[in-house]
C-alpha cells in the first residue's frame, strides 16, 4: 500500500512537465532578455526539465527496491 504516493506523485510530475511544455507558457517568456548571457526562453525550458529531472530523482528514491 505504500506505492500508492509515488504514483500519484508521478501522474504529477508528468501533468506539470506536459504544462510546462506547452507553447501559451513557452511563448510568455520569449523575450529578448538574457539571463546569465542566456536567452530567457531557453533559460525557462531548461530550467524545468533540470527540475523534472530531480522531481524523478525524488520520485526514484521513493519507489521500493526489487531485488
Amino acid at each position: 500500500m505504500r506505492i500508492r504516493q509515488p504514483v500519484k506523485f508521478s501522474v504529477l510530475l508528468l501533468c506539470i512537465g506536459t504544462l510546462l511544455a506547452t507553447p501559451p507558457l513557452v511563448l510568455i517568456f520569449n523575450k529578448p532578455l538574457l539571463v546569465a548571457g542566456i536567452p530567457l526562453s531557453m533559460f525557462y525550458i531548461f530550467g524545468f526539465w533540470a527540475a523534472l529531472i530531480v522531481g524523478a530523482i525524488v520520485l526514484s528514491r521513493a519507489l521500493p527496491r526489487n531485488n
